[in-house]
């Protein structure tokens, strides 16, 4: 049984974009979301109800959810580059 392995240049420059967005692009955009939640999260720079609502119970869950997420990308980023490297394992171009 054969099957094909193909990547073309296409592919290949897509792939790249893809990973360099997941790397570069997401990872800092999350980075500075949690830097400036981080700020908004110390009394000393905002008070108030709503602040100690942010501090106390929107940030923390927020936090959670953007460590989930940068988990998830990379592990996709793991997985894409697994995959390209399969391909041009097996011969692929």
């Amino acid at each position: 049984m054969s099957s094909v392995v193909k990547a073309d240049d296409v592919a290949i420059q897509a792939s790249k974009t893809f990973l360099n967005i997941i790397d570069n692009q997401l990872q800092g955009a999350f980075q500075q979301l949690a830097t400036t939640g981080n700020t908004l999260a110390d009394g000393q720079h905002w008070q108030g109800g709503d602040a100690s609502q942010f501090a106390g119970q929107i940030w923390p869950k927020a936090q959670s959810d953007l460590k989930q997420m940068q988990t998830a990308l990379t592990d996709l980023q793991q997985q894409v580059n697994k995959v390209l490297g399969n391909i041009f394992a097996a011969g692929g171009n």
